[in-house]
């Protein structure tokens, strides 16, 4: 529901050629695939390269990312499918920025719709489900073999981040067949408002609906922007 979404605003309301938009959903969305992604087809981008993910987030007990420290002394990462297609592997929050900036084009834009997001509890049967993964429950499911961490350098370009919640806090998917909260208030506002738009300001307004909307759920999150200061719409989502 959330790349349909997605999709649909970059098609329809943004104008992106079809062919400009590649999917990589469920098991075909494993490590490898998505650094290729990254590589290959972002790789071509000039004006903007656009990377969105919705997936489960997750929190290590260190800091094992190389390119900066947490000041809480804990790393996110993003729970994938390893390359064999049978195990789960992570992506850590510093390889996505290395891996975004190192691109040319000149904008660098991802968008994480995670928990946990924002650098980089269960569902009880009464709402959406919590898009959290313990490490302490799949620890043994991972691929040891997975090069999750590196040392990887800062990327060499700013990248903007529009991530589901901070750190610390859980994002809710979303119910009766519904985008996740996020992905729902930022389709709507970015379809809605003018291209011109400054990023920040569409921002507040997809901030103050999922924290009404998460608060009804019990467990409120906010939404996050990093960068993208002085940038419109029209900067970012360029076809």
């Amino acid at each position: 529901h959330d790349v349909a979404a997605m999709r649909a605003l970059l098609v329809d309301h943004f104008g992106y050629r079809p062919d400009r938009v590649r999917t990589i959903t469920d098991r075909n969305a494993t490590r490898g695939a998505i650094r290729d992604a990254i590589r290959d087809h972002l790789g071509r981008a000039d004006a903007s390269a656009l990377l969105y993910i919705s997936g489960h987030g997750i929190r290590l007990d260190g800091n094992t990312g190389r390119a900066d420290a947490e000041r809480d002394g804990r790393d996110e990462a993003l729970y994938v499918w390893a390359d064999d297609r049978r195990h789960s592997a992570l992506i850590a929050d510093d390889e996505i920025g290395a891996w975004m900036g190192a691109l040319s084009a000149r904008h660098t834009v991802v968008v994480l719709d995670a928990c946990h997001s924002g650098t980089g509890a269960r569902d009880d049967g009464r709402g959406p489900a919590i898009k959290e993964v313990k490490l302490a429950d799949v620890d043994a499911r991972l691929d040891p073999a997975a090069p999750w961490v590196r040392p990887v350098r800062p990327g060499a370009r700013p990248v903007v981040l529009m991530a589901a919640a901070r750190d610390q806090e859980v994002a809710f998917a979303g119910a009766d067949g519904r985008p996740s909260l996020f992905t729902d208030a930022l389709t709507a506002v970015l379809g809605d408002v003018a291209p011109s738009t400054l990023l920040a300001d569409a921002m507040r307004q997809v901030v103050s609906r999922v924290r009404a909307a998460s608060r009804n759920f019990g467990s409120e999150h906010r939404p996050q922007l990093e960068g993208g200061t002085g940038l419109s719409l029209a900067d970012l989502f360029s076809s």
